[in-house]
């Protein structure tokens, strides 16, 4: 009898290249579990993180994994709501990676608080006037959202098809309401991601990051970087297996969506850069951006990294 396990077993026999790759994630699974041990004994203190320096490189994983999974809810938007049948293979792809991106996130999240064992708080105790606990809120009923559209595809399978008969017949009840769950899940999308981009504007360095256009801002990064990631990972699983996915025809589709999405992101960069920081002399800003200038290689990472190498590369890549 044929099952998933036999499926992906004959995957792996047939290209060398997925089984190293594998041995390779396997690995890392290995190094961040000793890690992830050490640090729920020890405590943060391992990590360098202090009351001074609260945020360190873990802030990037996380913001990076919920970004890079927002190619769920546009790409599902485009299918189920647009009604754009062309794009509904990736869609499911897309689904699947935002998936692990928002699980990453979460349990990047468990490590980084230092008290695990009070993730349950931000349900029970609320904190309406915080823009993390709206974030969390938001994570999390959305996590709920994409369990919904994954179990489609995972009660669809061949594996588990064969074992639960009434599996094909529950996936196509729960296509029924995939419209309206796409609907819940692009609000919840929107709020945050915007609000990652908004939390910025209440810490201290409030004279820099305090503006409209941020919210915004995260929101075309994260589509744009959720849909190039998604191609990306698409791609690289086609060239490991040795079998198309997707046809040439979506995969630039895909690829032009995300470089409008990233000249969309280019545009509104610049103006806000000309706005608050070329013509806008607001005291408390000029003296934030020069201290920022002066410890830090903002100017450098601004125009050589996020405008020359991250917007204009990534077009022409896609």
């Amino acid at each position: 009898m044929t099952t998933l396990a036999q499926s992906v077993r004959r995957q792996v026999q047939g290209a060398p290249v997925f089984s190293a790759w594998m041995l390779f994630l396997t690995t890392l699974l290995v190094i961040g579990l000793i890690a992830g041990i050490q640090v729920l004994w020890f405590g943060l203190e391992v990590t360098n993180l202090t009351n001074t320096v609260p945020w360190g490189l873990w802030i990037t994983v996380d913001l990076s994994a919920i970004a890079l999974g927002a190619g769920a809810f546009s790409l599902s938007t485009i299918v189920y709501i647009f009604r754009v049948k062309s794009f509904a293979p990736i869609a499911r792809i897309a689904v699947f990676v935002g998936f692990v991106g928002y699980t990453s996130a979460m349990l990047a999240l468990v490590m980084d608080i230092g008290r695990p064992d009070r993730f349950w708080h931000p349900v029970v105790f609320w904190n309406v006037h915080s823009v993390l606990w709206e974030i969390t809120m938001c994570v999390m009923f959305y996590s709920a959202v994409l369990i919904f559209e994954l179990g489609p595809a995972v009660l669809e399978s061949e594996g588990v098809a064969k074992r639960f008969k009434r599996g094909p017949q529950i996936a196509h009840q729960m296509h029924r309401f995939t419209p309206a769950v796409s609907v819940v899940g692009l609000g919840l999308s929107l709020l945050h991601q915007s609000s990652l981009g908004a939390t910025y504007g209440v810490l201290v360095a409030r004279p820099i990051w305090f503006k409209p256009s941020l919210p915004v801002l995260f929101i075309l990064s994260a589509v744009a970087a959720g849909g190039t990631f998604t191609l990306g990972i698409t791609v690289f699983y086609e060239n490991m297996i040795g079998k198309r996915q997707i046809t040439s025809r979506l995969r630039n589709q895909l690829a032009m969506f995300a470089g409008l999405m990233t000249l969309a992101y280019l545009y509104l960069k610049l103006w806000d850069y000309l706005a608050t920081t070329y013509y806008s002399h607001l005291p408390a800003r000029v003296e934030s951006t020069n201290l920022l200038e002066s410890t830090t290689p903002y100017g450098v990472t601004f125009w050589w990294l996020e405008i020359v190498v991250g917007r204009w590369c990534q077009p022409s890549f896609c």
